[in-house]
């Protein structure tokens, strides 16, 4: 009997029934690969951490000159060998090359955006592995595995021969073999790339190219803390230095879609809940009579209840079953990204793991169904007699009267109904809310990436475009200021002469430092600008610095040494600390937070020289963005296209790893959900008013009221009320903002951040996209009130 009862009810209400089975599905689907991604991510850095042999620090570092050893190399060796923190440690050589060193078989130069390594496959820093995660055991002389981001930014294929070559004459043609997951400069944040050649290739490099060369010191310690200190307090020269846990925080561009993700899930769990609860009291208010008499032929409370719960249960089942099994691609899906530059395995965890979360969907739903029920223990017999009513009402159905209002019939009905009964809105005002901040929240974040104030963020001074002739390399090998204040002002006259009006040409240059205060120390990244003033930078206390004797440091840096404005450090350079004022405290998100700014009065010590950014250009005068684009393609001609020329927006980005462009994809996305999940609330909500308003209706058309006019009513009801949500959710959007995505720009380094916010996309476009498109889908099923009769009028309260 109770599997006819069953069968008969989940296809008496088809269409709601049907929608509550979608957002289970949906629901499932969110969650069991959202949070398995999340999950996989997570354990998979610790494992390709693992299996790759990453030690606890690295550091990285140039050889000044064609010595087999420098004296910088040799005072870290010697330091590694008698620190007693450290337990083990190997080293192992590197090549630097630029752009200007590699080349297509076609002669096209590759996009080496950053500084690249060659490496031999077989060095003893750690294992390699190909896009397949299999680990690289052989390579063939004359080939080449290259980083995953170059090989998919220059389309290159497997098969495609490149090109390495260097100013003395040498050229040796390699065969791309694939890409690498290189755990060490694998992150997006990771300014460095690295390609891998065999023993034989390597040592042929190293002997003919002349190209500069370097040392990877891999060292096991027993206290990370306790080593850093110690290594802290030395004065060495490096390129980079990191913890395993910084190399980690590198990947967190990874991990961006997977927590987005994960927020639409536990969302969508949410909505979902609240959907059940709704539909069942709703369901349980229409079906009085069915209960009533249930429990006059004697059938007890937990069996009725039973009835609804293996209901829902079926339909949970069921819904969690097509969420799991869709899952598994959408999950893939959105792990392809990650599982392009870290080595994932074990996928039968994974599955156990989404089989679970689908589980833990049904339990959900089956607990929210009982609570739910509990409503059914007030129902007596007498309440199918009275056809659901007790014959007693205390309160008002109204909350005020029509008399003397001065609005339409169904507008005061629309605000009677709402006002009235608030409960029965409250999913929609919810899914309005939440809707509006999964969709605005991507917006803000990838607007204040693409800013013009992401450049004062991220410590560079502002500009209009950036020229990189990828030779920061070769001016870090000359150790001269001279040389790079000449190659500033050669690019200045060259643009001026070929009819580009400037009003400052400068550069960025990088050093390594060793800052302390008191007896706390820090290797720091330091900057001076060539052709800036200091004052072009944004300081978030104290003044910029003036004088030689004059510094300003990052949070970072500050809470490293705890030290504040006004305090005296000491900065170690020509082999002696010399003592700086602090004059100002600044955020950076370049290097993950450190720094320190000098003043442009300063001479520093240019042997401890680490990098330059590109050359940056601020045009004569404001030019729109149409002027700005005109310019950019002149440079091209200007340098024969071997250059690379960028807006600073365009710049940053590439420094951040690209995740704007990954955001904007994950955008369209979390709309299309939104605007799926609005649609049903709102189909479902008005099907059961719609099934229980029959009789209103019925009584409506009875006094002379038009289709028409009934669908207004219906459809003010839900535009106000979704109205409400949006506008809750898109003023309360910017915070939302800073307490989920602002986090990721702290954990780069930024101490704060002022969202961009675009008013036309934030306030007009998505949010009149979302009412527009729900509001419709409210038309349109309200239709149905053309099947109410006046003879429904029976069927009223």
């Amino acid at each position: 009997m109770n599997l006819k009862m069953l069968k008969k009810d989940l296809f008496k209400k088809k269409s709601i029934n049907l929608i509550l089975l979608i957002f289970v599905m949906l629901a499932t689907t969110f969650v069991a690969s959202g949070v398995t991604n999340v999950f996989k991510v997570m354990n998979a850095l610790d494992d390709f951490m693992e299996i790759s042999g990453l030690s606890d620090y690295v550091i990285l570092t140039a050889k000044k000159d064609a010595e087999e050893i420098d004296d910088n190399n040799k005072k870290i060796q010697e330091f590694l060998e008698n620190e007693k923190s450290v337990e083990n440690f190997v080293t192992d050589e590197f090549i630097i090359i630029s752009k200007r060193n590699a080349e297509l078989e076609n002669g096209k130069e590759i996009e080496l955006d950053y500084t690249t390594l060659i490496s031999s496959f077989d060095i003893k820093q750690q294992k390699f592995y190909d896009k397949n995660n299999e680990e690289i055991t052989d390579i063939k002389d004359g080939e080449i595995y290259i980083n995953r981001r170059i090989y998919v930014n220059n389309e290159i294929s497997v098969g495609d021969k490149i090109r390495i070559f260097s100013d003395n004459g040498y050229s040796k043609e390699f065969t791309v073999k694939g890409y690498t997951k290189d755990v060490l400069v694998g992150g997006d944040l990771i300014g460095t790339y690295r390609f891998i050649v065999n023993n034989n290739d390597y040592a042929e490099l190293k002997e003919n190219s002349g190209l500069t060369e370097g040392y990877i010191y891999s060292v096991d310690v027993s206290n990370v803390k306790e080593f850093k200190k110690a290594y802290n307090d030395e004065d060495f020269s490096a390129l980079f230095t990191a913890a395993k846990s910084l190399i980690k925080t590198s990947y967190i561009m990874n991990m961006i879609i997977a927590i987005v993700i994960l927020l639409v899930s536990i969302c969508l769990i949410i909505i979902s809940a609240i959907m059940l609860r709704f539909t069942i009291i709703f369901t349980i208010n229409e079906e009085y009579k069915s209960i009533g008499i249930l429990k006059a032929i004697g059938v007890k409370d937990s069996g009725i209840r039973k009835l609804f719960i293996t209901k829902y249960f079926v339909i949970s089942v069921v819904g969690a079953a097509i969420g799991f099994i869709l899952s598994i691609p959408f999950g893939n899906l959105l792990l392809k990204q990650v599982t392009d530059t870290i080595v994932v395995k074990n996928n039968n965890e994974k599955i156990l793991l989404q089989i679970i979360l689908s589980i833990f969907v049904v339990l959900i739903v089956t607990f929210f169904t009982y609570i739910s029920t509990g409503k059914i223990k007030k129902f007596s017999p007498m309440d199918a007699i009275r056809n659901g009513n007790n014959g007693e009402r205390f309160n008002k159905k109204g909350r005020f009267a029509l008399k003397n209002k001065g609005m339409r019939t169904t507008t005061f009905l629309a605000i009677n109904d709402v006002v009235s009964e608030i409960k029965k809105y409250l999913v929609l005002l919810i899914a309005g809310v939440v809707g509006i901040w999964l969709v605005i929240v991507p917006v803000n974040t990838i607007n204040t990436l693409r800013s013009e104030k992401i450049g004062a963020w991220i410590g560079i001074a502002d500009c209009d475009l950036v020229i990189d002739e990828f030779i920061a390399d070769e001016l870090v090998s000359k150790s001269s200021k001279q040389v790079i204040i000449d190659y500033v002002n050669e690019n200045e006259k060259k643009l001026n002469d070929n009819g580009i009006k400037t009003d400052n040409v400068f550069m960025e240059i990088t050093f390594k430092y060793k800052i302390r205060c008191n007896d706390l120390s820090y290797q720091s990244l330091a900057l001076q600008g060539v052709g800036t003033s200091t004052d072009w930078y944004m300081y978030d206390k104290g003044a910029a610095p003036k004088y030689d004797n004059e510094v300003a440091i990052t949070h970072i840096v500050a809470d490293e040494i705890n030290a504040d404005v006004g305090d005296t450090v000491y900065i170690t350079m020509y082999n002696e600390e010399r003592p700086f004022v602090v004059t100002a405290i600044y955020q950076s998100m370049n290097n993950m937070g450190e720094g320190i700014r000098f003043s442009d009065n300063v001479e520093l010590d240019y042997s401890a020289l680490a990098g330059a950014f590109a050359l940056q250009v601020d045009l004569y005068g404001e030019p729109n963005e149409k002027e700005i684009k005109n310019v950019k393609e002149k440079l091209y001609e200007i340098y024969d296209d071997k250059v690379d020329v960028y807006t600073v927006e365009e710049y940053i980005d590439i420094m951040l790893g690209g995740v704007s462009h990954s955001l904007e994809s994950l955008k369209i996305l979390i709309l299309v959900v939104v605007i799926i999940i609005n649609i049903l609330i709102v189909v479902l909500m008005q099907k059961m008013f719609l099934i229980r308003e029959r009789g209103e209706i019925g009584m409506l058309k009875a006094i002379g009221y038009s289709n028409r006019k009934i669908i207004k009513w219906q459809t003010k009801r839900i535009t106000m009320v979704l109205f409400v949500g949006i506008l809750l959710g898109t003023v309360t959007s910017t915070f939302i903002s800073e307490i989920s995505s602002g986090q990721v720009f702290k954990i780069m380094g930024a101490s704060k951040i002022e969202f961009v916010i675009n008013p036309l996309e934030v306030y007009v476009i998505y949010p009149v996209m979302i009412f527009v498109v729900t509001v419709i889908s409210c038309i349109i099923t309200m239709r149905s009130v053309r099947k109410v009769d006046v003879k429904d009028v029976n069927n009223i309260e």
